[in-house]
């Protein structure tokens, strides 16, 4: 590998040097319509708090519900709406953690979530399950 001055390789980067992996319009650029979303996550909801529920149908409300509020939270800029961001998109973390769920390029426990926190976490996940497969 040949290397820049003053430029690291991505493996040498600190945790807290590293990108986010996917910015806001990256991820969610295909994404459904609000509205329509609400509808999808609140079914979701109902049928992913039955305790029989397949872990991927509670992984997808986990994952949907925390990219609808990251959507939300960016359109409004409200706390209430960006404090439930974060709460969501923590869910989403620790649900992936506690059952070493990875989907995208960093794991949930990778060190960058503590830097770039659970809503980048989202994004990445979100990216990375809504990818088309070819």
């Amino acid at each position: 590998m040949t290397e820049t001055p003053g430029v690291q390789a991505a493996d040498e980067l600190r945790a807290d040097e590293l990108p986010a992996p996917f910015s806001f319009r990256d991820a969610y650029s295909r994404a459904p319509e609000i509205p329509a979303e609400m509808h999808v996550v609140m079914r979701l909801q109902i049928t992913s708090g039955d305790s029989c529920a397949p872990q991927e149908e509670v992984r997808q409300y986990l994952l949907r519900h925390a990219a609808l509020a990251d959507r939300v939270a960016e359109e409004t800029g409200a706390d209430d709406d960006q404090a439930e961001a974060e709460r969501a998109g923590r869910a989403l973390l620790d649900h992936d953690r506690r059952h070493g769920i990875k989907g995208g390029v960093y794991p949930p426990d990778h060190a960058i979530w503590t830097h770039r926190g659970p809503r980048a976490y989202t994004r990445q996940e979100y990216v990375t399950w809504h990818r088309p497969t070819a």
